[in-house]
Formats: C-alpha cells, sequence, structure tokens
C-alpha cells in the first residue's frame, strides 16, 4: 500500500480530494489521519479523514498531533545532513518502519530506522551513526511508503521552521508556532520585494494553468485572509473575492500581502501553549488551534519555495540563502 502525496483519495468510490498530508502521534511515531485538500496543499480548507485500513480502530486521545514536512531537517553529528523526504510505515500496527531523507533532489537517498531516530526537537530528527542507503530494503510487512511533500514527522511540539532555539532552552508548542511564522513572514515578504515590478507576471515556462508570480503572492494572501479571519473569529475581508485574478501590480500584491499578515500576526501572538490544543472549527470539522496554525506555515513554506525558484529563475537570490549567509537560520534555495 502506497500513499502518495498529492494523489487522489477516494470514499465509497467518490473522490473525495487529494492527500495533503498526515497526522502523526509523536510519542509513538504512530499514523492517526489523512489530511485531504482539494488541491493537496495543507492550508485553512484541509479535512480529516480516517485512514481507510484503520476506519474501524478506536483511536485513543492524544494532547499533540506532529506533522512531518520536506522541510523538516535531518540532522547527525551536529550538521544537517538533509531534509525529510519520505516515510515508511506498517500499516497493520500504523507505526513509523523508518525515515529517508537527502541533501538535495540530485543527491542520493539515505535511510534512518525508527530505532536510530531522535525526534525529540521541533523541527529536527536528529541520529547518530551512519544512516543506511535507501537502496537497500528492510525486512518488514507490508510497508507504506509516503513520499513527503508536506507531512510531519518533528518532535512532540509542531514544526519550527525558521526560529532559532538555544541550547538548553525549553521550548513550548506556542513558541515553535511564533519563530516559525516570524521566519516564513520575514522570508515572503522580502521575495514580494525582490521581484521587479516587471516581472510579475512572469511565470516559468508555458504551462497554461501555472501561475504568475502576482498570482503566487496572491494566493497565499488570499489564503491567510480567510484562514487567520476564521481563527480570529473576524470576517474575511476578501471574502467572495478572487485575489489572483484582480490583482496584478506590485504595489497592489504587497498591500494585500501585507494586510493578510497583519490579521495572521494576531493569532499568532495570542497562540499559547495552554491555548494551543483547543479545538477550533475549521470548515465542517474541529481541529487544534495548533494543528491550524500550522497548516498556515507548511502551506506558506510551500509556496514561498515556489517563489524562490521564480526568484532565481531571474538570477535573483531568495532572501532565505541571504539570510542564511549571515548567519540567520532558515531555509536556503
Amino acid at each position: 500500500m502506497r500513499l502518495t502525496l498529492g494523489s487522489h483519495v477516494r470514499e465509497q468510490g467518490h473522490n473525495v480530494g487529494r492527500l495533503a498530508g498526515l497526522e502523526i502521534e509523536p510519542a509513538d511515531l504512530r499514523i492517526r489521519r489523512l489530511i485531504v485538500s482539494s488541491d493537496g496543499q495543507l492550508g485553512p480548507h484541509t479535512q480529516s479523514r480516517p485512514l481507510a485500513n484503520f476506519e474501524h480502530v478506536a483511536l485513543p486521545a492524544v494532547r499533540d498531533v506532529a506533522l512531518v514536512s520536506r522541510a523538516t531537517r535531518m540532522v547527525g553529528r551536529e550538521h544537517q545532513r538533509g531534509r525529510v523526504r519520505a516515510l515508511e510505515i506498517d500499516p497493520e500496527t500504523r507505526d513509523v518502519v523508518s525515515v529517508t531523507g537527502r541533501a538535495h533532489w540530485w543527491s542520493p537517498s539515505f535511510t534512518l530506522r525508527r530505532d536510530e531516530i531522535d525526534a525529540s526537537q521541533a523541527g529536527e530528527i536528529r541520529y547518530s551513526g551512519h544512516p543506511h542507503s535507501s537502496d537497500k530494503e528492510f525486512p518488514m510487512k507490508r510497508v507504506v511508503s509516503i513520499v513527503s511533500a508536506a507531512c510531519l514527522l518533528g518532535a512532540a511540539t509542531l514544526l519550527a521552521q525558521g526560529g532559532g532555539q538555544m541550547q538548553g532552552q525549553k521550548v513550548g508548542i506556542a513558541t515553535s508556532l511564533q519563530r516559525g511564522y516570524a521566519g516564513f513572514k520575514n522570508n515572503f515578504t522580502q521575495a514580494a520585494e525582490k521581484m521587479p515590478e516587471a516581472d510579475y507576471s512572469f511565470k516559468p515556462g508555458s504551462t497554461p494553468e501555472a501561475r504568475t508570480f502576482a498570482q503566487v503572492i496572491d494566493h497565499i494572501a488570499q489564503a491567510q485572509f480567510g484562514g487567520c479571519s476564521n481563527l480570529a473569529g473576524k470576517p474575511n475581508p476578501m471574502q467572495g473575492k478572487n485575489l489572483e485574478q484582480e490583482l496584478k501590480t506590485k504595489a497592489e500584491v504587497t498591500k494585500a500581502l501585507a494586510d493578510s499578515f497583519a490579521i495572521c500576526d494576531g493569532v499568532f501572538a495570542e497562540v499559547t501553549d495552554a491555548n494551543a490544543t483547543e479545538m477550533v472549527k475549521q470548515g465542517p470539522n474541529e481541529v487544534t488551534r495548533a494543528a491550524a496554525l500550522f497548516g498556515v506555515l507548511v502551506h506558506g513554506n510551500e509556496m514561498y519555495g515556489t517563489a524562490a525558484v521564480y526568484l532565481r529563475s531571474k538570477n535573483i537570490v531568495p532572501p532565505s540563502t541571504e539570510n542564511a549567509g549571515r548567519g540567520m537560520r532558515g531555509r536556503g534555495f
């Protein structure tokens, strides 16, 4: 049984969307549910579905749900060796069996067994010893291979992709979310500023459905208006509008982006370790506040990766790379 991110999910013969991610019990590294959305991305309109093989299994309540994405770092001997690419799980027990990573898309993959993994730090999988070539198969019963495009593994807290962490410091869910948000906001805002006005209509290739650079930024602004307004308990100021079609100029797009961040600023600032596990309404479902906020970060960082490719196509160094060169922690593209 293979679960591939972005693939169609069907229930009783009907397509219910695309696979956007997985919910994992961080303490036991055990899969709970599928996360489905219309476009296969984590965002404000995702839905949680029971994994078909375990639909009739009573799932115990857990305090935290961890998400693993390909932004999750794999660290060995205090050096980053790559990022998560795939998970293998035993569908009978729902246990994660191994994690596969690689440094670059052209690099050979390497695999770590379950007993070699230390996932106690948010946003990282640490290991000692030497990773195994992913060409070698580990003996196991039926295994599910999950090509990780936006799922998570991580610690008992959610991914903090942009935040630094002092040695010995205890970082809770709220701080992890706030640091991740600060890093994403900084990178995405700078990316929008770096692209010249004349290239806001640029898109790589000739595929008709591909977004222009302006539409990439508009897409995040629209998603944040909806998601963060919902979490703030306020009306969505862009309800009924299609920003990707309406906003074209750099001034229009960057203003909408800044306005959407202004709403999200308050939502992330108000999260605490205590209220992070409260249930909030999300479409027809209820999810934890932390899961909803993490969805904003995952979707945002996915689209930042897209924006970085557009910048590189114009020989512009993405802000995350510049920040990394100045000693600021963050993803380099």
